[in-house]
């Protein structure tokens, strides 16, 4: 049993272009990939930072209720 085979124009030209295009299509994918990622990890770096200086923010306001009570609680003693 014989079959047929589909006769394409498959010249070694042609077939170098499509590896040509499957490789740049490839690195495509990788810069995208690569560009994500970078862009997730500034984004995390952003909210770092952010989150630091909301808990640095916070601490200074722990320190000054502190001290109002404590500067409070000083006066209703002498008073």
């Amino acid at each position: 049993m014989k079959t047929k085979q589909v006769q394409g124009y498959n010249s070694p030209l042609t077939l170098r272009l499509k590896i040509i295009s499957g490789y740049v299509l490839l690195l495509v994918l990788l810069g995208v990939i690569v560009s994500l990622v970078w862009l997730e990890h500034r984004n995390m770096e952003v909210l770092n930072s952010s989150e630091l200086r909301a808990d640095q923010k916070g601490k200074q306001k722990t320190g000054l209720l502190k001290n109002c009570s404590t500067f409070l609680s000083l006066m209703i003693f002498f008073c």
